[in-house]
């Protein structure tokens, strides 16, 4: 393809440098100066030929399809998708809670849930110092959903 790209543009530089030469015949100046005339177009030509041959072999270079990642193979664990978004707010969002080491709080628990694939009809949950992960989570009961729910808590730190 490259060596056809060629050909046409040699053929254009050719056709050019003929009208040039015809147009520069009909008139009355001398041979010389339509020979040096013809010879100023050839090499400007010539260097607009080079310039896009060299373009035309950088964008004809073949390059690897898939260039291998150096620390081997990549995989993608994709995000696990979650049905339900919901939030909760533990003592309608204050601070703290006061008491004495060893005396019990009750703390208002609100929960808000919502699905795109219906209604939360039951719902579990965790309570304690350290936040559940996925696995300590599915060992807790399931419960018919409730906005809010009253828990008991033992004070078993000061200043908590």
């Amino acid at each position: 393809m490259l060596r056809k790209r060629s050909e046409l543009v040699s053929v254009i530089v050719l056709l050019v440098s003929v009208q040039v030469a015809c147009s520069l015949l009909s008139s009355p100046q001398g041979e010389d100066e339509l020979l040096s005339e013809v010879a100023t177009v050839q090499a400007e030509q010539a260097t607009k030929i080079a310039k896009q041959d060299e373009l035309l072999s950088y964008l004809f270079t073949e390059m690897p399809r898939n260039t291998p990642d150096p620390r081997g193979p990549v995989t993608s664990v994709p995000t696990e998708f979650s049905p339900v978004v919901g939030s909760v707010v533990i003592n309608e969002d204050r601070c703290c809670v006061g008491g004495a080491v060893g005396e019990t709080v009750e703390l208002n628990i609100q929960f808000d849930a919502m699905s795109p694939s219906g209604d939360i009809t039951h719902m579990r949950y965790k309570t304690g110092l350290i936040v559940a992960d996925k696995q300590q989570l599915q060992q807790e009961e399931w419960q018919v959903y409730r906005e809010a729910v009253l828990e008991e808590f033992e004070i078993t730190t000061s200043n908590w």
